[in-house]
């Protein structure tokens, strides 16, 4: 990654700006049809009917014991009564798994957490997942709002225990799992043919709270496995969700303060892996970047492929591969231009670029 100033990066964000300004006088923006999240109301858990079933219980002063046989009466009845049923009982094991987290007994923790999952996921549900868009999210049925974002919920705080544990392979394999519940989420409740990035079909409280927590957590933890390039991917992944929700985030001040809170922008500003990150203490030493950056200079009179973002990239037999992507072409009033060009060099010094194709750019 290329650290780049503070000026140059308020250049960028004044042309996108500009650009942005007159896609929405237009009615659009980068993405296609404006959305005005003021006509669209954010619903929090209040509203829901298991959370409020499950306090008049806790007031009540039944125990959990009691709770979860009532509740599997009402799993016998009618289809509505069931869904609520499980819903909370759910919460019954999210709560004693909150309470084994409070008290440092981190397995135990883990294991009400899963048990919960399985409770809207099968009972031979297999945590985390194996692949992405398992069928076992993707059958949710798409108005079980609830049940997505209990399980984002569930899957967070497996994966913060995992950190509490110093597990981090098995944290990061948690972290993954937060963004498959997230795809699958937005998979099963995409309106057609609006594109899914805008997501607000999706106008919840919890599952912006809980999709910002999962980004946040990517930048912070893969910065201090000194993977900068990780790191700034999630970072970026809050700056598109910034701009998505919009004004939506100020019907809520928490979520509006814990999204304006995170600075993505010094993620931005490192190389990978960045010396100053790699130097420090080894905390995981089977995955964490270690040595220091050391720049490749061309040799005198190659060429060179010409600056991009989203690019594929990848290491092959010594040499380093770089695909196509996206190059920043604001300044000249083209827009963005998407490139389909492949190079690569080897990763020796005096670095020489080679040229293999050169695709038509779209």
């Amino acid at each position: 990654m290329v650290r780049i100033t503070h000026e140059e990066r308020v250049e960028r964000m004044e042309k996108h700006y500009e650009r942005n300004t007159f896609l929405q006088s237009i009615g659009q923006n980068d993405y296609g049809p404006s959305i005005d999240w003021n006509a669209i109301r954010l619903q929090s858990s209040d509203d829901r009917p298991c959370i409020r079933l499950l306090r008049k219980f806790r007031a009540a002063g039944a125990s959990d014991a009691d709770i979860m046989d009532v509740t599997a009466r009402m799993a016998a009845n009618s289809a509505p009564e069931a869904k609520v049923a499980k819903l909370i009982r759910v919460g019954v094991l999210k709560d004693l798994g909150a309470a084994a987290y409070k008290r440092a007994d981190y397995p135990a923790a883990i294991s009400r957490y899963q048990d919960a999952m399985r409770l809207i996921l099968g009972p031979n549900a297999i945590l985390p997942s194996p692949k992405f868009y398992d069928e076992n999210y993707i059958r949710i049925p798409k108005d079980h709002v609830e049940e997505f974002i209990d399980l984002l919920a569930l899957a967070s705080n497996i994966a913060q225990c995992l950190l509490k544990l110093d597990k981090p392979v098995e944290a990061i394999d948690w972290l993954q799992e937060s963004e498959q519940i997230l795809l699958c989420f937005r998979a099963v409740s995409q309106i057609v043919p609006e594109p899914s990035w805008k997501d607000y079909q999706l106008a919840f409280v919890e599952y912006w709270g809980l999709r910002h927590k999962t980004w946040v957590r990517g930048a912070t933890y893969f910065t201090s496995l000194a993977n900068t390039a990780l790191a700034a991917v999630y970072a970026n992944n809050v700056v598109i969700d910034v701009g998505n929700l919009g004004d939506g985030a100020d019907q809520n001040p928490g979520l509006r303060d814990m999204m304006m809170a995170f600075d993505p922008f010094k993620y931005f500003e490192h190389r990978h892996p960045e010396p100053n990150l790699s130097v420090r203490d080894v905390t995981c030493s089977d995955i964490q970047v270690r040595g220091i950056w050391e720049r490749q200079q061309y040799s005198t009179g190659s060429d060179k492929p010409r600056g991009r973002m989203w690019a594929s990239t990848w290491i092959w037999r010594g040499s380093l591969y770089v695909f196509g992507g996206t190059s920043d072409s604001l300044s000249e009033g083209q827009g963005d231009a998407r490139l389909k060009d492949l190079w690569y060099a080897p990763l020796r010094s005096p670095c020489s670029p080679s040229h293999i194709h050169q695709g038509a750019s779209a």
